[in-house]
C-alpha cells in the first residue's frame, strides 16, 4: 500500500515534485506485489497510453489480475476490452461475464 501511496503522490505532485515516470515505477512495484488497485491503475495507464506506450495487451493483463481479485472497475474495463477486441480476442460472452 505504501508503494501505491508514493505512486499517487508522484503522479499528482503531493509533497514531491510531480514525476510520472517515478509514479509508474512505484505503481508497478505495488502491482507486482499483488495490490489490485495498483494493477487496475497500470491497466488504465496502458489502455490510455499515459506515461507508457499505449498497449491494450498490457492493459488486459493488468485488468485481468486485478479483476480476479474482485476489483469491480478492473472487471468492467476488462469486459470492455473483450467487447471491443482490444488486447484480447473479441468475445461478447466473455465481455458479459
Amino acid at each position: 500500500s505504501a508503494e501505491y501511496i508514493l505512486a499517487f503522490k508522484y503522479e499528482w505532485g503531493e509533497g514531491v515534485n510531480r514525476d510520472l515516470d517515478e509514479a509508474i515505477q512505484w505503481c508497478r512495484r505495488a502491482a507486482d506485489q499483488g495490490l489490485a488497485k495498483a494493477q487496475f491503475s497500470l491497466g488504465v495507464l496502458y489502455q490510455k497510453g499515459i506515461g507508457v506506450p499505449q498497449d491494450y495487451t498490457q492493459a488486459a493483463h493488468w485488468y485481468k489480475i486485478a479483476a480476479e481479485q474482485g476489483h469491480s472497475k478492473a472487471q468492467g474495463n476488462f469486459g470492455v476490452l473483450y467487447r471491443l477486441g482490444l488486447g484480447v480476442p473479441k468475445d461478447h460472452t466473455e465481455a458479459v461475464r
